[in-house]
């Protein structure tokens, strides 16, 4: 994370969507496939 930080407030909101995609990322892989499922 944190690539973007030095590209000025285009690059500050990059990393918070790189941060949130991580933690959604992190929190799918916790869940059964048939849970994605009903939630879907």
């Amino acid at each position: 994370m944190g690539k973007y930080r030095n590209n000025g407030a285009i690059g500050a909101i990059l990393d918070e969507y790189e941060k949130a995609l991580t933690e959604l990322k992190h929190l799918i892989s916790e869940l059964k496939n048939e849970d994605l499922i009903a939630i879907f």
